[in-house]
């Protein structure tokens, strides 16, 4: 009795198909864990690629806009550049034609001055080698005297003297030496009669030996001791030549004429002037006589 009723109570089993593994096993091949299929992953490699590809092209639409607008506004400021600098070259080329044609001008300025300086010395005689024993107001009675010496034939007036003083210690002589005395007289014609009378001939006063110059202008003596070397050069060839007003070095030789006109690229003296520009040392026109 006991035992048909545990017999009853026991559950049955059955051997019916096991449902719960399966479904264990189908949640386990679907569930975010499972393998992803070739297919998937070139779907996900694609939209990948596209994202970096739009996001990047979208980057270097932005950077090449940004440099574009870079670009016009140097190409901009470049264009105004250029514009302003040939306008200063514009001006720059005006300013030196300018300068040019003031050069030119106070050149000419230059020269004219010094001739109207030395026309102005033209009865001038500068004397080197007066004693300073002799005074200043018997100067003139002295050199009276020692013309009428050097051109008997010459009457009083002709031997005029206008006028005669002391000149400056010139800075070439010993300190020692006399001052030179400057002459000037009535007539042009005495003064170059005294200058021939006395060329090669020096006269002596207390013996001392004096020396007859022309009185010129400093830029003149200037210049003429710039071309020593030219004139010793020429002296030993055995060429003849002559200075000229307004200045100017006239040489002869086989019946042609060479005239040097300018001293360029000159030292400068004691109270200079603007110097030529350096292109030719000398300038020379040729002429047949």
């Amino acid at each position: 009795m006991f035992q048909a009723q545990r017999d009853q109570r026991r559950p049955s089993l059955s051997r019916g198909p096991d449902t719960s593994s399966e479904s264990d096993n189908s949640e386990a091949r679907e569930g975010p864990e499972a393998p992803l299929k070739k297919a998937d992953m070139r779907r996900l490699l694609k939209e990948a690629t596209t994202d970096i590809k739009a996001h990047a092209a979208a980057e270097l639409k932005s950077h090449i806009s940004g440099l574009k607008e870079e670009i016009d506004t140097l190409t901009s400021r470049n264009t105004q550049a250029e514009t302003q600098i040939e306008g200063l070259l514009d001006k720059t080329n005006t300013y030196d034609w300018d300068l040019a044609v003031a050069y030119d001008k106070i050149t000419w300025l230059e020269d004219s001055v010094e001739d109207l300086n030395n026309r102005s010395r033209r009865n001038n005689i500068q004397i080197r080698g007066m004693p300073e024993t002799i005074p200043t107001e018997a100067i003139v009675p002295t050199l009276w005297e020692l013309f009428q010496l050097l051109i008997r034939e010459a009457s009083a007036r002709e031997l005029t003297i206008e006028r005669a003083h002391r000149a400056l210690h010139p800075p070439a002589l010993k300190p020692t030496a006399p001052r030179d005395i400057i002459v000037r007289m009535l007539h042009f014609a005495t003064k170059e009669q005294l200058r021939t009378a006395t060329r090669g001939n020096p006269p002596k006063l207390q013996d001392h030996m004096l020396q007859f110059f022309q009185d010129l202008a400093p830029s003149t003596l200037c210049k003429r001791r710039e071309l020593k070397p030219l004139t010793t050069a020429l002296s030993q060839q055995g060429w003849r030549y002559m200075w000229g007003q307004p200045f100017k070095l006239i040489v002869k030789k086989d019946n042609q004429t060479h005239t040097l006109h300018q001293v360029q690229n000159a030292k400068p003296c004691k109270a200079p002037s603007p110097s030529t520009p350096p292109h030719n040392r000398y300038s020379i026109n040729r002429t047949s006589t």
